[in-house]
């Protein structure tokens, strides 16, 4: 039954040991993510938001290290706890209920500002469901929702750092935006395009393909990281 699955994915999250990021665990999730979607909407459902798909083939990229790989998923696993399995792409939240929010899941005055310019940025092809603070495997996250066409559900996550770094790992950025290296990964059918500031890790996670996640990012990218350069000064 999908409560008892939420309550067994939850149980995992809390006891899961520190490697959690561990390629059979994070396969575990998304396999465990998309049985509990199943279970809720239906196979055909899914298929037409794109959230679960069968065959097809994107091709070959290059083989990223271990190192690399585990601080992608640092992004995919609050969006696909907090966007996919706590179905917080359904919710909508208004700018002016944002802004006023209090406690520990608002925003506040240091990342509610990215939301008008998040939106400016990328225009009417997405639409901002949500803003918040959240926890995922003890982790904090600020994180924005967006929904688009076909069914697309886009996260902007970030997270502070904790002695990681993409530039000490080994990492190849497949692109840059505006000088920002961005890195890339893909699990299941989420796309995860990475990047980072001095303190800062910052994610675009979806069920985009490839071109258009890199796409999303490299337009959120200058943004994110101009806003998180103020933070840090």
């Amino acid at each position: 039954a999908p409560a008892e699955l939420v309550a067994a994915l939850r149980s995992r999250l809390r006891t899961e040991r520190p490697n959690f990021f561990a390629f059979n665990t994070v396969r575990w999730m998304m396999a465990a993510a998309a049985v509990l979607l199943l279970a809720i909407v239906g196979v055909g459902s899914l298929q037409r938001a794109r959230i679960v798909q069968f065959g097809g083939d994107e091709g070959v990229f290059p083989t990223l290290s271990a190192r690399v790989q585990e601080l992608l998923r640092v992004g995919l696993i609050d969006h696909v706890h907090c966007a996919i399995i706590s179905q917080q792409w359904k919710r909508f939240i208004s700018f002016d209920e944002m802004k006023a929010g209090t406690g520990r899941q608002a925003l506040g005055p240091e990342f509610i500002d990215l939301v008008p310019a998040v939106e400016a940025k990328l225009g009417s092809e997405y639409k901002l469901v949500l803003g918040h603070r959240c926890v995922a495997n003890h982790r904090r996250y600020v994180h924005l929702i967006l929904t688009g066409k076909k069914g697309a559900i886009v996260s902007l996550i970030i997270t502070e750092k904790n002695n990681e770094s993409f530039s000490q790992s080994d990492a190849v950025a497949v692109m840059r935006a505006s000088g920002i290296p961005i890195y890339r990964d893909r699990q299941g059918i989420l796309e995860i395009a990475g990047f980072e500031s001095d303190k800062y890790l910052a994610y675009v996670v979806s069920n985009l393909d490839r071109a258009a996640n890199l796409n999303v990012a490299s337009l959120m990218a200058p943004v994110v990281y101009n806003h998180l350069h103020k933070l840090e000064l």
